[in-house]
């Protein structure tokens, strides 16, 4: 390896994991709905997504200015996942029949969080049970 991509590989392997304090399920487009979103079930106290005003029961319908479209809860989780620490998030949320802009910024993964993180990213790489 040519010690630039070393070095830059070293640099993404070490980055501390951006976080942002919220745990989402995704609705896709389908049964009723137009388009899909992620239903906010709850925010970390103090944590980014409550400090930018995110709420538990919160539907996220925009991200970065364009409609939420992943096609599976992995999917949203890569997004998440792909972020840097101090990255800014900008979200349209809608709440008791209103939209809202909010801002996140992401912050290091606190050690209190990791387990939490590891545990939803395995169960959404896990294969789907087909009953």
């Amino acid at each position: 390896m040519k010690p630039l991509v070393l070095v830059l590989f070293a640099a993404a392997v070490l980055a501390p994991r951006a976080w942002l304090g919220l745990r989402f399920h995704l609705e896709t487009a389908g049964e009723g709905r137009p388009a899909a979103f992620l239903f906010i079930d709850s925010v970390v106290a103090n944590g980014p997504a409550e400090q930018a005003g995110l709420r538990k029961q919160d539907i996220i319908v925009e991200l970065d200015g364009k409609p939420v479209s992943f096609g599976t809860n992995l999917e949203a989780l890569r997004f998440f996942g792909s972020l840097r620490v101090g990255q800014k998030v900008r979200v349209k949320v809608v709440r008791n029949q209103e939209r809202r802009d909010l801002v996140m910024t992401a912050i290091a993964l606190p050690d209190s969080a990791r387990a939490a993180w590891d545990a939803n990213v395995t169960r959404a790489n896990a294969p789907k049970r087909v009953p």
